[in-house]
């Protein structure tokens, strides 16, 4: 992910400081299990950052953005 895709992402949910389940699955194009699995990881370190509203999960969007490059990158290793 580059750059210009985190300004990408910024812009798709512009003015939300929050992006839901659904959101990330719209956005990466993956079921939700993908997202389920990444909150449910063994090492608390790897999971995405995640507030609790209710039963829902809320992740923040700029968090999870770095989040997301920082696993990306992970990977390339």
């Amino acid at each position: 992910m580059d750059e210009s895709m985190i300004q990408d992402i910024e812009e798709i949910f512009k003015g939300r400081a929050f992006l839901t389940i659904e959101d990330i699955t719209q956005l990466l194009s993956c079921s939700p299990s993908v997202v389920y699995n990444w909150i449910k990881r063994a090492e608390p370190q790897r999971r995405p950052p995640r507030i609790i509203v209710g039963n829902e999960s809320r992740f923040p969007k700029r968090k999870f953005i770095r989040w997301l490059l920082q696993e990306q990158a992970t990977k390339g290793s």
